[in-house]
């Protein structure tokens, strides 16, 4: 019996990406028809769960892993690869899959992973593999690999539940392999395993950045004479929001503060990434989604960046009436309202 071990099969193997798959994200399937299928991802397809886990090391950078894993420096390409923090799956929704008649299967999925900070990296990601026999010189290759992660000290660190199921799945190994089946690993058992490893080799896998029509952002204002006591904490990106939040006031409170020249500083804080070629624009006014009353700059989104935008403004004359931060973003000619806020 033929045994397909990718990787090969147990998480005492630093390299196994098949069976291991922390912190699954939800996942959505879409077929023909356009409607939407929740679906775990432990419940996806093989060959379409090693696609997505083949995209998040390829994001992680740390592929190929020869010889398990081949590809070549033009076979990747992820655009605005960010590798200073980590980010964490949360949905992702495969649009289209195919096995061709040569075994390389494809796959195009709508991923949307969050770093801790809530910020969201929101990708169109496309990627084709074929899973084959290892080559006899990358079968003795990898007969030597596994030798040196089955050893004592991980075995040891398995339950004893895991090494029995470990123990049985070298005997049923050792059967096939003509091997006497005792369940100990040894070199015999090691070279098996080489000769029935798979090994993938990706043809092409690329990560477009999508930027949201109407970008996922939250908005506060805190006053001026709080943000001047202490700038450096208020003026620092995403690095500032907790602070912003616990000391932005609400429009009960806002109302008792906004006095004639008082000022305020608005933060709006955006998760999703921002087309830098549509600028966004503030504005305060006395009616919602209107672009009357005072108008702060246009900013642009530097590429594949969070933009944080803030605007200090003051209040020219009191007001008992409605008072409101609109976002606009501007869409070709015409300049859209994408939220409103309500200050009073």
């Amino acid at each position: 019996m033929k045994r397909n071990l990718v990787i090969v099969c147990f998480c005492i193997m630093t390299l196994a990406v098949t069976s291991c798959m922390k912190n699954s994200p939800s996942i959505s399937f879409t077929p023909s028809s356009g409607a939407f299928t929740a679906q775990n991802a432990s419940d996806l397809a093989p060959v379409s769960a090693l696609a997505i886990q083949l995209d998040r090391l390829a994001k992680e950078t740390v592929l190929p892993i020869t010889p398990y894993i081949n590809t070549t420096p033009s076979t990747i390409d992820i655009e605005n690869r960010n590798e200073s923090h980590e980010w964490f799956d949360r949905n992702i929704v495969i649009m289209e899959l195919n096995l061709d008649t040569e075994g390389v299967f494809s796959q195009r999925m709508l991923v949307e992973a969050v770093d801790r900070m809530g910020r969201i990296d929101l990708r169109d990601d496309r990627i084709a593999y074929h899973v084959r026999s290892a080559s006899p010189e990358e079968a003795v290759t990898i007969a030597g690999k596994i030798g040196q992660y089955i050893n004592r000290r991980n075995i040891n660190r398995l339950s004893e539940s895991e090494k029995a199921a470990f123990k049985n799945f070298l005997k049923e190994l050792q059967q096939d392999c003509g091997l006497t089946p005792d369940g100990i690993f040894g070199r015999k058992t090691a070279d098996c395993m080489g000769r029935e490893s798979s090994v993938i080799d990706i043809h092409g896998l690329t990560s477009k950045i999508v930027y949201p029509a109407t970008p996922r952002h939250a908005a506060y204002v805190v006053p001026k004479t709080v943000v001047d006591k202490a700038p450096q904490t208020y003026y620092n990106g995403f690095d500032s929001l907790e602070t912003v939040k616990q000391n932005a006031v609400e429009p009960k409170a806002f109302a008792d503060m906004a006095t004639e020249g008082t000022g305020f500083v608005a933060f709006v804080y955006f998760f999703d990434r921002v087309d830098p070629h549509k600028p966004l624009c503030l504005q305060i006014g006395c009616y919602q989604k209107k672009s009357s009353g005072t108008a702060g700059q246009q900013w642009h989104a530097a590429p594949g960046k969070w933009p944080v935008v803030v605007e200090t403004f003051t209040i020219d004359k009191a007001s008992k009436g409605s008072l409101y931060l609109n976002i606009f973003i501007k869409d070709g000619r015409s300049n859209r309202c994408i939220s409103s806020h309500r200050l009073q």
